[in-house]
Formats: C-alpha cells, sequence, structure tokens
C-alpha cells in the first residue's frame, strides 16, 4: 500500500529499482523509499522534451502533475504522490505515484496474446469506470491504450500516463 501523500516539502530518499515503462522523454521506475514503501517514479528530462516539443517543457510537466494532484482517490486512477520540479528547463523533473506492479495491459498482450473475454470486459469496466470519475471533474486523458491502462497483482486496471491529459475550461 502506498504513502497517501508524501511531503513535498523534504527530499526524497530512494532507491531506484527496475523501468517500468519508458517514453520520449523519460522513464518511469519503481523506488523504494526510506520508509520501506514501494512507489513508481516518473523522471522526465525537461531539456530533451523542450527540444522535442518547442514548449516550455516545466508547464507541461506541471499540469500533467496538477492533473493527477487536484484528483481525489480512485480504485481505476493511479494515485498522485508527490511532485518535484528543477528550477530550471535543464534539469530531471519527478512525480511520485502509486506503483502499480502488475504491467500493463499492453505487456499483458504481448507476453500472452489475447484476453480471455470475461478478463477483457473486466478491464474494458475498470477502465471506464476511471474515464467516468475524470470525466466528471472535467478531465480528458487523450492517451487511452493498453500502455497506459496498469494491472495491479489482484487484476485491478488502473488509468495512468496523464502526460496528455486536459482539464476543460482552463
Amino acid at each position: 500500500m502506498p504513502p497517501s501523500r508524501l511531503s513535498p516539502d523534504r527530499p526524497m530518499h530512494y532507491r531506484l529499482g527496475k523501468m517500468l515503462g519508458k517514453g520520449a522523454y523519460g522513464a518511469v521506475h519503481e523506488a523504494l523509499l526510506e520508509s520501506g514503501a514501494s512507489v513508481a517514479v516518473k523522471r522526465v528530462d525537461l531539456g530533451r522534451c523542450a527540444r522535442g516539443t518547442g514548449k516550455d517543457s516545466r508547464l507541461s510537466f506541471g499540469a500533467e502533475s496538477d492533473v493527477l494532484r487536484n484528483l481525489p482517490p480512485h480504485p481505476h486512477v493511479v494515485a498522485f504522490l508527490a511532485s518535484e520540479t528543477p528550477p530550471t528547463e535543464e534539469g530531471e523533473a519527478l512525480i511520485w505515484m502509486e506503483c502499480v506492479s502488475g504491467g500493463s495491459v499492453s505487456g499483458m498482450l504481448r507476453t500472452y496474446g489475447a484476453l480471455r473475454e470475461d478478463t477483457a470486459a473486466r478491464f474494458a469496466a475498470h477502465a471506464v469506470s476511471g474515464l467516468a470519475f475524470l470525466h466528471g471533474r472535467g478531465v480528458v486523458h487523450r492517451d487511452v491504450k493498453p500502455a497506459n491502462l496498469l494491472v495491479t497483482v489482484c487484476g485491478t486496471v488502473k488509468l495512468g500516463d496523464f502526460g496528455s491529459a486536459l482539464v476543460l475550461g482552463r
């Protein structure tokens, strides 16, 4: 069970574990905190992101962490714990989240092939529940795909990767 929130007032002390996923501008790793809690940390290279998009990557990163920070807990959305943004465009930004250690639906499809019909239906219901929750709060995910549907070891699907999310009315 992850901590409910981490203190933004003090630096995180952690040991980086295995890579859980990788994108164009960074990666998500499992991390072990001093307390013994296992969490996920998304590490984004802001300089690389700015060069790739031509935008202020701190603003893009801040938007992603703000979306997650402002959501109350939901069983089908990855829980936000904390974030750290460096003062310059060239640093590494971090988002600390609940660690969903069962992998992604994409990984399951690569490993096992097609899902059983009942499993696919359950996963779809979980994803729809998470999306309905987000939409009820004016959040549009905009990147729903098997790689962003994360599966707990108990078989619960949670929406992850809010890098493309949009809050309506902003």
